[in-house]
C-alpha cells in the first residue's frame, strides 16, 4: 500500500520546491550571518530586532545559532524524503508510507521552526536601517525571511499531502461494514 494517486502525482513537484526554497533559506541565512564579519557597525544592527527574541545574544555570531539549527535540522528529513521517492530507502516510496505518521511529525516540528525564524528574519528587515550602505543587509534578510517563510508553507502542504490517505470507503462508493466504525 503506498501513497494515494493524487498524492504520488504532486509529491514530486512539492519535493522539488522544497529543496529549491531549502538552498534559498540556506544562501540567505550564510549571507546575512556573513555580514556579521564584513561590516563594521556604529550601532549592533541585529540587536533591535533580536533582543527581546534572543536576550543571550550578546554578538552577533550568536543571534544566528537557532536559525542554522532550523536549517540543518530539516535537511535530513528532506534528503530522506527525496531518498525513499527515488527508490534509494525501501522501494518506491515505501519508506515513506512506512514511516508517514514520523515524518508528518517531524516535518511539524519543522515548520513551526521555519515559521519562527521566518519571524526573526522579518523583525530584521523591519528594524534595519535602509541607508545605502545597509541595504544589502535589509535584501539578504528579506531573501532568507523568503526562504523560511517559503519553506513553512511547503511543509505545511507536504505534511496534508503525506496525511492522505486516500478516499474513504463511503466516498469510494462502498458501504460501510456492519459494526464499523466508518
Amino acid at each position: 500500500m503506498g501513497l494515494p494517486k493524487t498524492s504520488q502525482a504532486a509529491t514530486p513537484v512539492v519535493i522539488v520546491l522544497v529543496l529549491i526554497a531549502w538552498v534559498v533559506q540556506l544562501s540567505g541565512l550564510y549571507f546575512v550571518h556573513r555580514s556579521c564579519h564584513d561590516r563594521t557597525h556604529l550601532s549592533p544592527w541585529w540587536a533591535a530586532a533580536t533582543g527581546a527574541q534572543l536576550p543571550a545574544a550578546d554578538s552577533c555570531l550568536k543571534v544566528f545559532r537557532y536559525q542554522w539549527w532550523t536549517v540543518w535540522f530539516e535537511f535530513p528529513l528532506v534528503l530522506g524524503i527525496v531518498a525513499s521517492w527515488a527508490g534509494w530507502i525501501g522501494s518506491g516510496g515505501n519508506w515513506l508510507n512506512r514511516y508517514r505518521t514520523a515524518i508528518i511529525g517531524l516535518l511539524a516540528t519543522c515548520t513551526a521552526l521555519q515559521m519562527w525564524s521566518a519571524n526573526v528574519m522579518l523583525n530584521l528587515t523591519d528594524t534595519l536601517i535602509t541607508k545605502s550602505e545597509d541595504s544589502t543587509e535589509v535584501m539578504r534578510a528579506r531573501v532568507t525571511f523568503l526562504g523560511f517563510a517559503t519553506l513553512a508553507a511547503l511543509n505545511a502542504v507536504l505534511i496534508i499531502i503525506l496525511g492522505d490517505d486516500g478516499p474513504s470507503a463511503s466516498e469510494a462508493g462502498h458501504e460501510p461494514l456492519i459494526g464499523s466504525d466508518a
